[in-house]
């Protein structure tokens, strides 16, 4: 890697792992995990963050909607979604969960559908139980 002042020069790749969490729009305590698997690529500005967290207990989670949380790096440009492939044990019956990058942050937003044909919701603390599990990949553009 050798930086350049071209503006169209590739001069920043990385890898690596994060450590994702499953949280409130508010607050998050007493969580504990089994799965907190995560690895990202970055390709100068965008980043691909894939994921695979498990809990097995849920703790307290307070806010609406639920934020997964530790993205690893903070956002720019615009916000960007992307739906979560594979969720489990739930307590509300979703046929939809996708998520929305927030801006200058590193969390995403969880918004869900509970029946074909309807609006998104903010999915909810009450939605989780001690096994909730999230499976995807989110592709967002990092601040510069």
């Amino acid at each position: 890697q050798s930086a350049s002042a071209g503006a169209n020069t590739l001069d920043d790749y990385e890898e690596g792992t994060w450590t994702p969490v499953i949280g409130g729009a508010t607050s998050e305590s007493g969580q504990t995990y089994d799965i907190q698997d995560a690895v990202y690529v970055k390709i100068g500005q965008l980043v691909c963050a894939s994921f695979d967290v498990r809990l097995t207990a849920a703790g307290t989670i307070t806010g609406s909607p639920v934020t997964l949380k530790g993205l690893p790096f903070t956002t720019g440009g615009v916000r960007s979604g992307a739906p979560i492939t594979f969720w489990s044990t739930l307590n509300t019956a979703y046929v939809f969960i996708g998520g929305i990058v927030n801006l200058s942050s590193t969390t995403a937003d969880l918004y869900g559908a509970t029946a074909a044909a309807t609006g998104l919701s903010a999915v909810a603390p009450g939605d989780i139980s001690n096994t909730t599990r999230f499976v995807g990949t989110f592709m967002y553009r990092a601040a510069a």
